[in-house]
């Protein structure tokens, strides 16, 4: 049996944990020896519990780059993680590389880890990528826009690109490693696990690469327990933090409807304060299968793994992004009339509409549900044992 090493470098949520779990799961289950190193460690035993594993911390890049506008290209994520800084990336590569030493692993199977990526170069293991799109942006150079929402110049384009190419090169250089010839060789892998639908993409559907359909973790967690009564059904999952959580309550609370809210770091005191008749708390994640098999609407912070569980059940979304990778979950939400999208600061009544709105009108759950029977042969634990045999034939191939 082979030893098999899983990285989570960047972003935050519990998606990215509930993305691989399953699919750890399987691995371990076939005799495999794995290590996890998890960018947050304090989200690994909300969903690893259960799993044999061996835990370790991700390498980081700490400091904070002001000055740069917002991230337009992937190239420009990169700089933010260490590729405008050759000095700095070198030590966090140099960190990578010590850990791969340790693991000595067969196969990296990797989430949003391009230091990762960059530190496995020359390194003699197989390598995957497991994500839903947005980190993994079609192979050309430069590598594309995704904030097409904005006029952005091809000049600025093409030059985060070289810029995040020159830095790597001298990174590697130093390393004694032979150069990327394009910034999107970084991500030069065995297989590219392309967790999403085509409607889902963030970059739009793909020729030529298989979709292999949003991982989620739909059964692990508690029972739902919706408030009893009449009236719709409306879950909600946001984190604790998000600047839009007491508008969310305060516009349910203007609605005839019973909802259940999952809100991780919201406090047991702040839960048992809000608490009503029509209106409950779940302290643990709660079993998505069997929330959105009542549920009449989600609301949530534009996730990719939470809208495919509301849409393969046929259930339409409100989608609150943070961030340009949610902003474009949400457009594309919106493009596909299965739900609607609305900016964190949006107020209590407005946002009362919004989810009226999803109840109310005929054609999102109409939409949604066909979206669901699109993909009528999907399903989730499938996707993650596909994704275990390709491991497998990976190490077996090495």
């Amino acid at each position: 049996m082979a030893r098999i090493l899983y990285v989570w470098e960047l972003g935050g949520g519990l998606g990215h944990i509930a993305r691989a779990a399953p699919v750890i799961e399987r691995l371990r289950a076939s005799g495999h020896e794995v290590w996890v190193a998890l960018r947050d460690l304090s989200r690994a035993t909300t969903l690893l519990h259960s799993l044999d594993v061996h835990l370790l911390q991700s390498p980081l890049w700490l400091p904070r780059l002001s000055g740069l506008p917002d991230s337009a290209t992937y190239a420009e994520l990169l700089f933010r993680v260490g590729f405008w800084d050759p000095v700095g990336l070198e030590g966090l590569t140099r960190a990578w590389r010590e850990l791969f030493r340790m693991v000595d692993p067969a196969l990296l199977l990797a989430d949003h880890s391009p230091n990762a990526f960059l530190a496995a170069r020359g390194l003699p293991f197989g390598r995957a990528l497991i994500g839903n799109g947005f980190f993994s942006p079609p192979r050309v150079s430069p590598l594309p826009l995704f904030r097409t929402w904005e006029n952005i110049a091809p000049s600025r384009v093409a030059s985060a690109d070289a810029r995040a190419l020159a830095t790597a090169n001298t990174v590697l250089q130093r390393l004694g490693v032979p150069p990327l010839a394009r910034l999107c060789d970084l991500l030069d892998v065995d297989e590219d696990f392309l967790c999403t639908w085509p409607e889902l993409d963030h970059y739009g559907g793909r020729t030529g690469q298989r979709y292999w359909g949003p991982t989620m973790e739909r059964q692990r967690g508690i029972e739902p327990a919706w408030p009893a009564g009449d009236g719709p059904c409306v879950f909600v999952y946001v984190n604790g933090d998000f600047p839009a959580r007491d508008t969310i309550i305060a516009a349910l609370r203007q609605l005839r409807v019973r909802a259940l809210l999952f809100i991780p770091g919201m406090s047991d005191a702040a839960r048992q304060a809000q608490t009503t008749a029509t209106m409950h708390f779940a302290a643990e994640p709660v079993r998505m299968a069997a929330a959105m098999a009542n549920a009449d609407a989600l609301v949530c912070t534009a996730g990719d793994g939470t809208i495919a569980a509301a849409l393969v059940a046929g259930v339409p979304v409100l989608a609150m992004p943070r961030h340009a990778e949610q902003y474009l979950n949400a457009l594309n939400v919106h493009r596909a009339e299965v739900g609607l999208a609305a900016q964190p600061q949006v107020g209590a009544p407005q946002l009362a509409g919004l989810i009226g709105a999803l109840l109310n009108e005929p054609r999102f759950r109409a939409n949604a549900q066909a979206l669901a029977r699109r993909h009528a042969d999907f399903v989730p634990e499938d996707v993650s044992a596909a994704i275990a045999r390709r491991c497998e034939e990976l190490l077996a191939a090495r």
